[in-house]
């Protein structure tokens, strides 16, 4: 669904223009504080997943993109936030387009190949299971940190040209 908006989104937009060829005048935006003249086609607030996958795609189309993030850097520690996100075949597809999985294959766990062993303490003893998202469907899956992702994804949409604050 994301994917066919960004195509919409993308089809109404027009293409990047040269400094030269800009008939806009110049927006304001942020850098840490500090006001600069500047020329942005997307403007995202926030540097979660969606907003760096968001970043990535549209900087890797040649849109001018600025990203603004409260936080210092993308993978910034966040209690509320430490957990693992489980990158499936659709999120690999995403991953796969901007050379990102075998970052995110070395940095993370695969989803296959363990099983959950619980000893209870009575007459059931101790059982042995696979995951309940370790099924076939999803037997390429990688788990990996939010922080690694966050940090992968923001250093792959700087490099594809989008600035982020």
């Amino acid at each position: 669904m994301a994917a066919a908006l960004l195509t919409q989104v993308l089809a109404l937009a027009p293409p990047r223009a040269t400094p030269s060829a800009r008939a806009s005048p110049p927006r304001a935006t942020l850098e840490r504080g500090a006001a600069r003249a500047e020329h942005v086609d997307v403007l995202i607030a926030g540097g979660g997943p969606a907003g760096l996958a968001a970043a990535l795609s549209l900087a890797s189309c040649g849109r001018a993109v600025t990203l603004v993030e409260r936080r210092e850097h993308a993978a910034a520690f966040e209690a509320q936030r430490a957990y693992l996100y489980l990158l499936d075949r659709r999120g690999q597809r995403f991953t796969d387009a901007h050379g990102l999985t075998e970052q995110i294959q070395a940095r993370g766990v695969p989803n296959d190949g363990y099983l959950i062993t619980r000893a209870w303490p009575d007459a059931r003893g101790v059982v042995t299971s696979r995951p309940l998202l370790a099924q076939e469907s999803t037997s390429s899956a990688i788990w990996i940190p939010r922080a690694v992702l966050l940090e992968l994804l923001a250093q792959a949409a700087a490099a594809a040209g989008a600035t982020l604050l």
